[in-house]
């Protein structure tokens, strides 16, 4: 706190304890969401009844929008990619009432090319869409972690129904993000039986030396996607 005067954590219940010690202020609006691929995997039950997930059968029963049969597949990160994901971030509208992570060619860079697993970060495009995301297998489940997305159309979810279709295709087992309460469009359906199962909340605190600032980072902030540290660390900590 002495070295910065602005500073926000995810933290588990443990830390939280101390943050608030010193007057953090926290919040459980933002989320991590999970979209099941393979069922088999992540359901005991079906588990149980040693389902091929593999079949063809099976695959077009869960395929999304199988009338159009449209093909996407991940392609590797460039520099064209980064300017282009500075010019969305320029251009997007800021909500006032929520504070948000300054996105610039430097937090890209940091955040997709110089992190230690920038070899399996991808990038999956429809039209004006895009998605990057880290694909990684880990404790036997390969899954799909979303660090970025932008979709110009928000009442379509198109780009994700082809990625959740790409998955099918490619061994995926499920597909995680990062959601907040306060952000209007969320990547995938949250069911009632999906958020029981597969939603939990992530603790959130700031504090700031400008009251202000303080009072803002109470309310979160405005898109969460790409800060859990914590997460990518489990990788390289072998927990």
């Amino acid at each position: 706190m002495k070295i910065c005067p602005t500073q926000i954590t995810f933290c588990n219940d443990e830390s939280l304890k101390l943050f608030k010690k010193f007057k953090w202020l926290c919040n459980n609006d933002t989320y991590r969401s999970i979209k099941l691929v393979k069922f088999n995997k992540l359901i005991p039950i079906i588990k149980n009844l040693n389902i091929d997930i593999k079949s063809n059968f099976f695959k077009s029963f869960l395929k999304k929008n199988k009338i159009n049969e449209k093909l996407i597949k991940p392609t590797n990160i460039t520099n064209d990619t980064l300017l282009k994901l500075c010019r969305i971030e320029e251009n997007k509208s800021k909500d006032s009432k929520f504070l948000s992570i300054i996105r610039d060619e430097k937090w890209f860079k940091w955040r997709l090319v110089e992190c230690p697993y920038n070899s399996d970060v991808y990038q999956f495009i429809d039209d004006l869409d895009i998605i990057v995301c880290h694909i990684f297998k880990f404790k036997n489940l390969k899954r799909i972690n979303i660090l970025y997305s932008y979709i110009h159309d928000k009442k379509k979810t198109n780009v994700f129904n082809l990625i959740f279709n790409w998955s099918s295709n490619n061994d995926i087992d499920f597909i995680w993000c990062l959601n907040n309460n306060n952000n209007n469009h969320k990547l995938f359906k949250e069911t009632l039986v999906n958020n029981f199962f597969f939603k939990k909340k992530i603790n959130f605190a700031g504090w700031s030396e400008d009251e202000t600032i303080r009072s803002c980072l109470g309310k979160g902030l405005s898109n969460s996607q790409g800060l859990d540290s914590d997460i990518d660390s489990i990788l390289f900590q072998n927990q």
